[in-house]
């Protein structure tokens, strides 16, 4: 345990919204977590970059946030999404 006079320094916590999700990620001197709508989710940091361990097998992205912008938009396209896409002109 670390005396009194070596406190560890808090961890930081940023929040977006993220195709109307909101995501939380608290960064510690050694560590990161990462907080979807309330539920913390795993990922993996390798020299690629991060990918959410949900979305294992797509390439990975050189930040978090970006990694979790990916994972999301995959999760719309799985379940049908809500046709923003489709507003966009896009397919």
């Amino acid at each position: 345990m670390p005396a009194p006079s070596e406190k560890r320094p808090d961890p930081e916590s940023t929040e977006h919204d993220v195709d109307g999700h909101v995501v939380r990620i608290v960064t510690g001197p050694d560590h990161e977590e990462l907080w979807i709508d309330g539920t913390r989710r795993r990922f993996f940091k390798n020299s690629g970059g991060y990918v959410l361990a949900d979305n294992a097998y797509m390439p990975a992205r050189e930040t978090l946030l970006e990694a979790v912008r990916e994972y999301l938009r995959q999760s719309e396209r799985e379940r049908g999404g809500t046709g923003q896409d489709e507003q966009r002109g896009e397919r």
